[in-house]
């Protein structure tokens, strides 16, 4: 059979990026559709009843013995000093960090070695550094998700990058170091081969669609690929034999390669989720591979028109990325402290999306290096905190069993907790979803099993009656010391402090805060944020460290 001269005709950047202008729209409305039908889901069954309400005890109940009274005050600045285990954490924060920028390291050193070969430059060392500096842009981003904690860290981290390129672009022009002249190259081949991929991570990537947002971009990437890959060929098959029988059946087969490419796109995305489940991955080891791996592919689609398929050779730079990772992990993983894991408990005003995410955010990287964070699953961030297998379960109509129905139910998720770490050192956010009327019993369950509870009365007033329970509970059954409560401006102290002096009124004979000569709670006042967060983290760390005592 001698193929059509039409066969030849194809366009491998072409198609590309046509692949890629049709697979982003397709993301984010998978995306979209995604997010709103798990936020709506998971709305009608905390809504719903379990049918069998879970016991447990009023922490209202009216007490006759007299306490002693309860000071309030208010911690405006300053904080206990660092904990041995806070430091360990910092440091094993720092240790991640540069694991994964050696690892980004590798991956850019290797595009930029296949740029020169590809484009036929003579390669110079000082060079060879300057074009290296765009395709190092990842590693800002990987450092900015794994090293910082304030948007001030991260903006000063993006304007030290942009200044140090215009550094090397002005010494570059000056020396005549480049291949070509004229000032302003560096930062035009920053925005021909890192700014797209940097929109798309933007996009797909922000914090609240991170969870989902690249699963559905790789997916749509694989059904526009499946269908342009596969019209050319079959196209070309048709010009070649000429077949009526083909052209007849043209549509039906190509749509039969697209179901079998969606399929086997599925079936990847369900192994992706089953080794987060076996804690063979962790979630942001699923986000950073997946950044560089779209920065491995932009860098392949920016270099076909003028190599062709010599392009796909970049693809060794991620495998790069992947193999000094493989051996970076394991070994930061073994010199991690090995210490037992200490449980944090965090709960929060419902409603703040945006606000509970970057508390969240912050908190885990130091404490996720110390133990999980435990919390109750709801609307507000469960779009947010999906995780793979999670996400997996509601594709096949499976999240109903990630709620606790029965006092069983809970007993054995109580139980089935894993405070192993993952890959990367890191203990997970355990998420508890749970039913109308089995919320209570999680949330004593839960502060029965923390070293520190963390609870964010930021917005609180008389309409937070769930809140109002969890004070009763935390006063009731956690020690003082183990109990941090955030405020800021927005919290309605008028109704906040008497609540806690009626609550602290009714204290069982039970409760371990009844040996108490002089009870007093400290409500941690937020302001400035990097002050806020180095307040909450040590006084955190201190908690745990008292509830080990």
């Amino acid at each position: 059979m001698t193929l059509a001269p039409a066969c030849f005709a194809f366009k491998w950047d072409g198609a590309a990026a046509a692949v890629v202008l049709f697979a982003i729209p397709l993301a984010v409305l998978i995306t979209t559709l995604t997010l709103w039908l798990y936020r709506k889901a998971v709305e009608r069954s905390m809504r719903a009843s379990a049918g069998e309400r879970v016991p447990v005890d009023s922490p209202l109940a009216p007490q006759a013995s007299a306490v002693p009274p309860l000071q309030i005050s208010v911690s405006g600045e300053g904080g206990p000093p660092a904990t041995a285990r806070m430091q360990e954490s910092r440091a094993a924060m720092r240790e991640l960090s540069r694991a994964y920028a050696l690892a980004g390291f590798a991956q850019s050193l290797v595009v930029t070695v296949l740029w020169f070969v590809l484009n036929d430059v003579e390669f110079r060392p000082a060079r060879s550094l300057i074009a290296w500096l765009p395709y190092a842009w990842p590693i800002v981003l990987g450092l900015m998700l794994t090293a910082t904690t304030t948007r001030r860290q991260r903006y000063a981290m993006i304007g030290g990058y942009f200044a140090i390129l215009l550094i090397a672009d002005a010494g570059a022009e000056a020396a005549g170091l480049r291949y070509k002249p004229g000032f302003g190259e560096l930062f035009l081949l920053w925005a021909s081969v890192m700014a797209p991929p940097t929109l798309v991570i933007a996009l797909l990537s922000n914090r609240a669609w991170r969870s989902v947002g690249l699963f559905a971009l790789f997916l749509g990437v694989a059904l526009s690929l499946s269908y342009q890959l596969g019209f050319q060929a079959l196209a070309c098959l048709a010009l070649s034999t000429r077949s009526s029988v083909l052209l007849g059946s043209f549509d039906y087969l190509l749509w039969s390669l697209v179901l079998a490419c969606f399929a086997s796109a599925a079936w990847i995305l369900a192994r992706v989720a089953r080794r987060y489940e076996a804690r063979r991955t962790s979630d942001q080891m699923l986000v950073l591979d997946s950044w560089w791996l779209l920065v491995t592919l932009f860098a392949v689609l920016f270099q076909l028109g003028t190599s062709g398929l010599m392009a796909f050779t970049i693809i060794f730079a991620f495998v790069a990325y992947k193999a000094v990772l493989h051996i970076a992990l394991p070994r930061l993983a073994s010199s991690s402290a090995a210490g037992t894991p200490q449980s944090l408990l965090l709960l929060r005003v419902f409603g703040y999306t945006r606000r509970t995410r970057t508390l969240i955010d912050q908190v885990g990287q130091f404490w996720r290096h110390n133990g999980p964070i435990n919390m109750i699953g709801g609307a507000d961030l469960a779009a947010s905190l999906i995780e793979p297998d999670e996400l997996a379960q509601f594709w096949t109509g499976g999240l109903r069993r990630r709620f606790i129905a029965n006092a069983a139910d809970l007993q054995s998720r109580l139980q089935a907790i894993d405070s192993r770490r993952d890959p990367d050192g890191r203990y997970r956010i355990n998420e508890f979803f749970c039913h109308d009327d089995t919320w209570q019993a999680v949330v004593r369950g839960l502060a029965q099993r923390s070293e520190a509870v963390l609870m964010d009365l930021r917005s609180f007033g008389r309409k937070n009656r769930g809140c109002e329970f969890e004070l009763g509970l935390l006063l009731h059954e956690v020690p003082l010391a183990r109990i941090v409560l955030l405020i800021d401006s927005s919290t309605r102290r008028e109704d906040l402090e008497p609540l806690l002096q009626s609550v602290w009124s009714r204290l069982p004979d039970t409760s371990p805060n009844r040996s108490l000569r002089h009870p007093a709670l400290q409500l941690l006042q937020a302001a400035d944020e990097r002050a806020t967060f180095e307040r909450v983290m040590s006084r955190l760390f201190a908690c745990a460290e008292r509830g080990d005592a």
